[in-house]
């Protein structure tokens, strides 16, 4: 697992499972969602998402709630990670959207690029569910 930069924002690339494991837990150590993006470098909306993400990073929330990942489709799409992903969806696209969340079994995959205010809003969305789903949990335990 290495540190790529887009302007002063670092992102984690991903090559292979056991960097996207190693990526997955130092999120649920940390509390934080795993944003992973499906990207190519010939793909001129997979550089706006990574622009609107470098943006995006500089903000505090954002670095409180998040930490991002890359898997560069072009250098591995040897691999079978990317197919290891979605192998409970039948497609996907460069760029795709994945979010793995403390807890859940399976990631939330939104397909094709998005607006600084569509990421704001999901990221805000998931990580509102997963603290009304740990404060569920939480009470449940108590009683």
């Amino acid at each position: 697992m290495s540190n790529i930069t887009f302007g002063q924002n670092h992102f984690i690339t991903i090559s292979n499972k056991t960097e996207l494991n190693k990526a997955k837990e130092k999120a649920e150590a940390e509390g934080k969602i795993l944003y992973m993006i499906i990207s190519a470098d010939w793909c001129p909306a997979c550089n706006r998402l990574k622009k609107n993400l470098s943006e995006l990073a500089k903000e505090e929330y954002f670095k409180e709630e998040v930490i991002l990942g890359i898997i560069n489709y072009d250098k591995f799409k040897a691999s079978d990670l990317v197919w290891e992903i979605f192998s409970e969806s039948a497609s996907w696209a460069a760029p795709t959207n994945i979010y793995f969340i403390k807890g859940e079994e399976y990631p939330v995959i939104v397909i094709g690029s998005m607006n600084k205010d569509n990421i704001t809003t999901k990221v805000s969305e998931l990580v509102s569910d997963t603290k009304k789903t740990q404060t569920l949990k939480e009470e449940k335990q108590l009683n």
